[in-house]
């Protein structure tokens, strides 16, 4: 196998020293300090893939609820930004690095996933793309035993999808990350009421209605809301905000949410 898969963004979405990410963390853990919801059965997660300053807080929490179904293995679903891609990519590679240390590739079910319809076994999906990326920080922070069924969807349809999330939440001690911002490029009160409708469309498992407009990452959140619907998970609303309440700039917005999905929950 080619070995080991470097950083493309650090120092950019994310800080490329282990001492500054620890930093960044530990002031998240202060931010949501007794705001932590606990979340029993927890299987899988929505969190953002901005840069850190603008949606890293959403994501700490997102991976904190995460931490409590003490996983062994992590998969993250993350859409392509960069390369046109007709199904999913897995990748070929050993490790993915990050500044606080190498993460396994959990191999073996990385090759079963290759078996699914759509799939693409080829590691160039994965070269440039950010969304995977700026995840694996927090997995090793709060997983650092864990490894990686990583994920990259492009054009899937969503049986396909729903196919992938399927096979990842039936395995066991698996968490499930699914990559995605919401809304980009708005005014922050349009960017409010798109980020408010899209937040109403995941707690009610409206997969239709997710379009690339209202979440870059809406092929594996559909493929998630689907499966969710099937086995009757909650949707527990964690966070939603936008880079206009971190920035101040409310010309150009870009919208951020958190969810977590527990297990066998009526609804």
């Amino acid at each position: 196998m080619p070995g080991i898969k470097k950083e493309n963004v650090a120092g950019r979405f994310y800080p490329a020293n282990a001492k500054e990410i620890e930093k960044l963390f530990f002031g998240y853990q202060v931010y949501w300090k007794n705001k932590i919801p606990e979340a029993e059965s927890v299987g899988a997660i929505v969190a953002p893939h901005a840069g850190y300053e603008y949606s890293g807080r959403a994501a700490w929490l997102a991976w904190k609820v995460l931490q409590q179904g003490n996983f062994k293995t992590i998969a993250v679903l993350a859409p392509s930004h960069y390369y046109p891609l007709p199904g999913f990519a897995v990748p070929d590679f050993e490790y993915f690095a990050t500044p606080l240390g190498n993460v396994p590739v959990h191999t073996k079910a990385v090759k079963e996933l290759a078996k699914l319809p759509g799939a693409v076994h080829q590691n160039i999906f994965f070269e440039r793309e950010h969304s995977l990326e700026v995840q694996l920080p927090f997995l090793k922070n709060m997983f650092p035993e864990a490894n990686l069924i990583p994920v990259i969807m492009g054009k899937c349809t969503p049986e396909e999808a729903a196919a992938v999330l399927e096979n990842l939440l039936s395995r066991e001690s698996t968490g499930i990350v699914v990559s995605s911002d919401l809304s980009h490029f708005h005014k922050y009160e349009k960017t409010k009421k798109i980020d408010a409708e899209t937040a109403d469309y995941i707690e009610h498992y409206s997969y239709g209605q997710i379009t690339g407009d209202r979440a870059c990452g809406y092929v594996p959140l559909r493929g998630l809301l689907k499966s969710a619907e099937a086995k009757q998970m909650q949707a527990v609303r964690l966070a939603l905000y936008n880079s206009g309440d971190e920035t101040g700039n409310r010309e150009r917005v870009v919208g951020y949410g958190a969810w977590a999905f527990a297990e066998g929950k009526e609804q």
